[in-house]
């Protein structure tokens, strides 16, 4: 009866496969694999990596820019506000925001940003 590997054993024979430098016949003879089941998940991966890689999240970094008039208020008080730029939308951040509030407020224009909105 044929033994039914798991994906993960299969990765790591592809794995093993592209790290020996031997032909996938050699490898697959030696193992007592059928080559053309080897090529088939060396291909799945190939092809799993690849779109992974593209759907990957892209990171972006956002304008700040320190505002003079706050700057001058700093000199006063010691305490600034801040300016986020993120998709278009200019966002004022004063000293005692609610980081939770500001983190929600991101992630809405992230995934408006994305489209999934």
């Amino acid at each position: 009866m044929k033994r039914t590997r798991t994906e993960n054993e299969w990765r790591t024979l592809v794995q093993d496969l592209e790290g020996s430098g031997a032909s996938t016949r050699d490898f697959a003879e030696r193992h007592g694999l059928n080559r053309r089941t080897v090529v088939w998940w060396r291909s799945y991966f190939r092809r799993r990596d690849r779109e992974a890689k593209r759907s990957a999240p892209v990171v972006q970094f956002a304008t700040v820019q320190r505002s003079v008039a706050r700057a001058s208020a700093r000199s006063e008080t010691g305490v600034t506000g801040l300016a986020i730029f993120s998709g278009g939308v200019r966002i004022g951040v004063q000293p005692g925001f609610d980081p939770e509030t500001l983190t929600a407020l991101l992630d809405v224009l992230d995934a408006r940003h994305e489209g999934r909105r």
